[in-house]
């Protein structure tokens, strides 16, 4: 309210709790505050007018906003981490980080929701995770400085932060080939992220560049449930000659994958082959340990908070598409 970011009313509750992340009884205890401070009058409608003005001099926003689907309880334990160090930097040159939940903002009409978000938060810049194609147009369109963490998708320009995962699917499904494994699987979430398609074009090129002559890598989209991932196992080994190798996204679908050819008695490496495109923490526990994609976390947070801070200055991001390539690290389902 000192700075301007909230003028006139001020946000419902609801509204308040996710941009602060703070729990209902915390914000109430300071509204109190603020009420008996003479900051704001509450009127028949239970809504808080603002009666003091922003002070001169202060109306630029010091705040950078992150949008998730999730709320951070739901939230991998490594996105976690990099939006943490994230924070961290993103204060230490003066910005405060609001993280903003909530699964209205990635529906197929999210314009009005998004529009009164940003009004609200007045932000100097944002952070986009798995963000889709309209979210992303909207914010181009708008004008709005934003870093997309993950890729943009096809048509959109805006400043994006991503692993190469084109570059990661390309040489997994060349380590298959080089092995002799010529039956290739691709288990794929299919909520259609830019990254996710871009880690498809990886497969096939692989497949054009060193397997020409054998069958195309079989690209296998599931609806995250691991009843959806079962019955897409069940129905590549229905086949006569099922997949011996598989390429899996996303490190929880890589439980469900893993225990499934374990439970039918699989073999790791001689009768199967599996690499992880992801890296999540919990795969370091995984008996037998899992072949996978790794990136420092915190490398990852701060290039993304050097972005950031260069779009809420007004400076100009030079490189549009920062691609930072993971360590392969070899386990017992690949050596």
């Amino acid at each position: 309210m000192a700075s301007g970011v909230w003028t006139g009313w001020l946000p419902g509750e609801r509204v308040l709790c996710e941009q602060l992340q703070v729990s209902r009884p915390t914000l109430r205890v300071a509204l109190q505050k603020l009420h008996k401070e003479g900051w704001l009058h509450v009127d028949g409608t239970r809504r808080r007018r603002i009666l003091r003005p922003a002070r001169a001099g202060k109306q630029i926003s010091k705040v950078v906003g992150l949008l998730t689907p999730f709320p951070l309880h739901s939230v991998p334990p490594l996105t976690l981490f990099w939006m943490d160090e994230l924070r961290d930097q993103l204060i230490k040159a003066g910005y405060r980080l609001e993280i903003h939940c909530g699964e209205r903002y990635y529906r197929e009409h999210p314009t009005k929701s998004m529009a009164l978000l940003v009004q609200q938060t007045r932000a100097v810049g944002w952070v986009l995770w798995l963000s889709t194609a309209r979210m992303q147009r909207w914010f181009s369109e708008q004008n709005i400085p934003c870093l997309v963490m993950g890729s943009c998708h096809k048509g959109i320009a805006l400043p994006s932060l991503d692993l190469d995962q084109r570059a990661v699917c390309r040489h997994a499904v060349s380590q298959f080939l080089a092995r002799g494994h010529e039956r290739i699987a691709f288990i794929i979430h299919k909520g259609g992220f830019a990254g996710d398609l871009e880690s498809v074009r990886g497969v096939e090129e692989a497949h054009v560049q060193f397997g020409k002559a054998l069958p195309a890598p079989e690209i296998v989209w599931h609806d995250g449930t691991p009843e959806g991932i079962v019955e897409r196992m069940n129905g590549l080994f229905r086949n006569r000659r099922p997949p011996t190798a598989f390429l899996v996204a996303r490190s929880a679908t890589v439980l469900t994958v893993l225990s499934y050819l374990l439970k039918r008695g699989l073999k790791f490496p001689r009768e199967t082959l599996l690499i992880s495109r992801d890296h999540d923490p919990f795969l370091e526990y995984m008996v037998p340990t899992v072949a996978r994609y790794a990136l420092n976390p915190r490398q990852y947070a701060k290039v993304a908070s050097r972005i950031v801070i260069q779009l809420a200055s007004g400076e100009p991001v030079l490189q549009r598409e920062i691609r930072l390539t993971p360590e392969f690290i070899k386990g017992e389902t690949f050596t």
